[in-house]
C-alpha cells in the first residue's frame, strides 16, 4: 500500500506543470504587459494553460520609458505616451511560482531598469545585460533576488549603487560571476550599495572595473557581503574613501580567496576603507 501511495505521489508531482516558456519582449511582444498576458492566458507551448515559470527575454528592440516595478501582487511598466508616474499595471496570477528576466535593454534616462519590492514570488535575473544613461540598474527593497548566468552591468548611474542598490533586509545571491563596468554613484557605491541588514553572496570570478563613487568606488557595504571565491577589482575610484570597497560601521565582509587588485584609487584607502566594519580573509 505504501508503495502504491508513493507511486501515485510521484505521478502527481511529475504531472505538475513547469512550462517556463520564453516570451521575447521587444520583438514578439512590444511590451512586457503584452507578453505577460500570453503567459497568463496560455500559449500553444503551455497547452493554453497559465505558465507558472515564464521567462521574459528583453531584446534590443525593447524601449524603456521608466523603471519596471515588481511588487507582491503587481508589475508596473511605463509605456510610450503615458506618464511614467502612472504606468501600466500587470496583475500577477495565482499559478505563478517564479519569474525570470533575461536579455538586454537600456534604461530610460533618469530611471533604473527594475525596482523590486517583492517577497512572494521568486525573481530571477538570468544572463542580463543592463546598460543605463542616467538611470541605474536594479533596486531591491524587500525580498530575495537570484542572478543566474553572467549578468553584466555597464555604464549605469545613480545616487547610490549605480548598478545595484540593496536595501535593509533584502537578500541577493549570484550563482554565476557578474561583471560590473563603468558604473557611477554620485554618492556611495559605484557598482553596489549594500545597506545595513542586507545580505549579498558573490561566487568566484566576478569583476569590478572602472566604477566610481564618492565612497566605495566599486562597493559600499554596510551589510553582510561574502565572496565565495576569487574576485577582481581594477581601476575603481572613490573621490573620498575606499577605491575598491568601503566597509561602513557594522559591515561584515568575508573573502574566501585572495582578491586581485590593480589600479584602485581614493584619497583615503585606495583599496579598502574600513570605517568600523569587519573584513575577514580565508585561509590562503
Amino acid at each position: 500500500m505504501k508503495r502504491i501511495i508513493l507511486l501515485v505521489l510521484c505521478v502527481l508531482l511529475l504531472a505538475l506543470p513547469s512550462y517556463g516558456a520564453t516570451y521575447n519582449v521587444g520583438t514578439d511582444y512590444e511590451t512586457l504587459a503584452a507578453a505577460f498576458d500570453d503567459a497568463k492566458n496560455g500559449i500553444e507551448e503551455t497547452g493554453y494553460e497559465p505558465d507558472p515559470n515564464p521567462e521574459f527575454k528583453f531584446t534590443s528592440s525593447y524601449t524603456s520609458y521608466g523603471a519596471i516595478t515588481i511588487n507582491n501582487e503587481n508589475i508596473y511598466e511605463p509605456v510610450e505616451d503615458e506618464d511614467p508616474e502612472y504606468p501600466t499595471e500587470i496583475t500577477l496570477y495565482d499559478e505563478l511560482t517564479g519569474i525570470t528576466f533575461s536579455g538586454a535593454f537600456t534604461s530610460a534616462s533618469g530611471y533604473r531598469h527594475f525596482i523590486v519590492n517583492n517577497s512572494v514570488i521568486p525573481i530571477i535575473f538570468s544572463g542580463m545585460t543592463l546598460t543605463g544613461s542616467s538611470g541605474g540598474g536594479i533596486t531591491l527593497t524587500t525580498g530575495t533576488i537570484t542572478f543566474n548566468g553572467t549578468n553584466k552591468f555597464t555604464s549605469n548611474r545613480a545616487a547610490n549603487g549605480g548598478a545595484l542598490y540593496i536595501a535593509s533586509g533584502a537578500n541577493v545571491t549570484f550563482n554565476a560571476a557578474p561583471e560590473f563596468t563603468n558604473n557611477t554613484a554620485t554618492s556611495d557605491g559605484g557598482a553596489l550599495y549594500i545597506a545595513s541588514g542586507a545580505t549579498v553572496t558573490l561566487p568566484s570570478g566576478q569583476a569590478f572595473s572602472s566604477n566610481t563613487a564618492v565612497n566605495g568606488g566599486a562597493i559600499y557595504n554596510a551589510g553582510t557581503l561574502t565572496f565565495s571565491g576569487t574576485s577582481t577589482f581594477t581601476s575603481n575610484t572613490a573621490s573620498t574613501s575606499g577605491g575598491a570597497i568601503y566597509a561602513a560601521s557594522g559591515a561584515n565582509i568575508n573573502f574566501a580567496a585572495a582578491p586581485t587588485l590593480s589600479g584602485n584609487l581614493a584619497e583615503n584607502g585606495g583599496v579598502f576603507y574600513v570605517d568600523g566594519g569587519a573584513v575577514s580573509f580565508g585561509n590562503y
